[in-house]
Parts: structure tokens; C-alpha cells; sequence
């Protein structure tokens, strides 16, 4: 038995080694090459060996969220949620998800994710800029549902840039 623990042990932080070796090649292949496929092919590998490598997984979506109209950003990053360890992240994961949304115009979802991503953190930026830009633009499509929502946001904008505790201007 102490036999097997060993060689499960070194398995481990063999498969490990091999995942951050993956990393590295995808940083070469994407800084020094300019080769983005071939960067995404690596992270993938890593995240073959080793699903919980954070390094990995955040690659991976960097460089989905580049072109979000693709949709390839949103597994990814219900992944990273289900990883996530605190609120700032969750509300920031929540944040990209709903710009990716909107990228593929689909705007009920993106505002769904705008409130999750409140639900995490009140005072998001990003969040608090976006769903105001979700609620006008369904106003202006003629969801007048919406006037209401949109007012009651905007006194929430007010309370929160009024109270002296705004949210940093940088978005997620």
C-alpha cells in the first residue's frame, strides 16, 4: 500500500508538471508567436492533465472573452464560477458572462447576469453600468415593462455614486 501511495503521489505532481509545461508553451505560443490557436490548444492540454489548474482555465478565457461573439467564453466561465473562492471574483465572472451575452444579443440573459453579478457585490461598476445599458436599450425596443426597473436602478446608481462610497471606475 505505501508502494501505490508513492507512485499515486508522483502521478499527481507528474500530471501537474506536465500542465504547467502546457502553460508555458501556450504563453509562448501566444506572446512570442502570436499564435492564438496554438496557445489554446496548450492551455486545453493542461487543463486535460490538471481541470483545477487556475492558470489554465484563466488562459482559456482570456482568450475566449477576446471575441465573445463566438459563445466559446460562457462554459468557460460557468466552470471558473463553480471554482470561484469569493464574492469579487464571482461578481466579476458574473460580469463577463453578461457582456458575452449581449455580445450574441441576448439581452435577457446578459441582464440576468448584470443582477447576479449585484448579488455579489452591490457596487460592481461594470454590473451597475451594464444593466443600465440593458434596461435602456429594452426600453428603447419597446419593453415599457422595463421604465420601472430602469427608475429604480437609476435611484440605486444615485444612492451609490451619492453616498460618497462609488465604485472604482474600472470595469471587470
Amino acid at each position: 500500500p505505501a508502494d501505490l501511495e508513492q507512485r499515486g503521489k508522483r502521478d499527481v505532481l507528474a500530471a501537474v508538471g506536465a500542465a504547467r509545461a502546457h502553460v508555458e508553451l501556450g504563453l509562448l505560443a501566444e506572446w512570442d508567436r502570436q499564435d492564438r490557436d496554438e496557445a489554446k490548444k496548450q492551455y486545453e492540454a493542461a487543463r486535460a492533465l490538471a481541470p483545477a489548474l487556475s492558470a489554465a482555465l484563466v488562459r482559456v478565457r482570456r482568450l475566449a472573452t477576446q471575441k465573445p461573439e463566438r459563445g466559446e467564453a460562457l462554459p468557460i466561465l460557468q466552470e471558473e464560477l463553480g471554482l470561484a473562492d469569493n464574492d469579487d471574483l464571482r461578481a466579476d465572472l458574473h460580469t463577463l458572462r453578461a457582456r458575452t451575452f449581449e455580445a450574441l444579443n441576448q439581452t435577457q440573459q446578459a441582464r440576468t447576469a448584470f443582477i447576479e453579478a449585484l448579488k455579489f457585490q452591490k457596487q460592481h461598476a461594470g454590473a451597475l453600468r451594464g444593466l443600465e445599458a440593458v434596461l435602456r436599450r429594452e426600453l428603447a425596443q419597446g419593453k415599457k415593462d422595463r421604465a420601472n426597473e430602469l427608475a429604480e436602478h437609476l435611484a440605486k446608481l444615485a444612492d451609490v455614486y451619492g453616498s460618497g462610497t462609488a465604485p472604482n471606475d474600472v470595469d471587470a
